[in-house]
């Protein structure tokens, strides 16, 4: 014959699972709280990457327009020894070119026809 559980090893399982299912809830109640800060920690995460990658972006864009910048400078400081230096070398070659050219944009503005003097 089984023996008939009394009503003292009842109220000792009673007891016992009710301290199961009040540990059940306690966890399931940290696990909710978890959940929830890894939600904010992955939202606040999220908005500070965003303002990293604009101001990343931002960077580049300005690192973009200095070089621009300075490779413009230097095309143009480069195109004007050039042209300097076509110059000095059509001088050199012709002395007197350069003073017919200047007599002849001196000639046009003021109006002088051509060979008028």
């Amino acid at each position: 014959m089984s023996k008939q559980p009394s009503v003292k090893d009842a109220d000792r399982l009673d007891a016992a699972f009710n301290r199961v299912l009040a540990a059940e809830a306690a966890a399931r109640g940290r696990v909710e709280d978890c959940r929830r800060e890894a939600a904010e920690i992955v939202s606040i995460a999220t908005l500070r990457a965003r303002a990293i990658s604009e101001v990343t972006d931002r960077r580049m864009v300005l690192a973009g327009r200095i070089a621009d910048r300075g490779v413009a400078d230097a095309m143009a400081r480069l195109n004007g020894e050039a042209r300097a230096r076509a110059l000095e070398r059509a001088v050199a070659a012709d002395p007197g070119r350069l003073d017919r050219v200047v007599e002849a944009l001196v000639d046009e503005i003021l109006g002088v026809a051509a060979g008028g003097g």
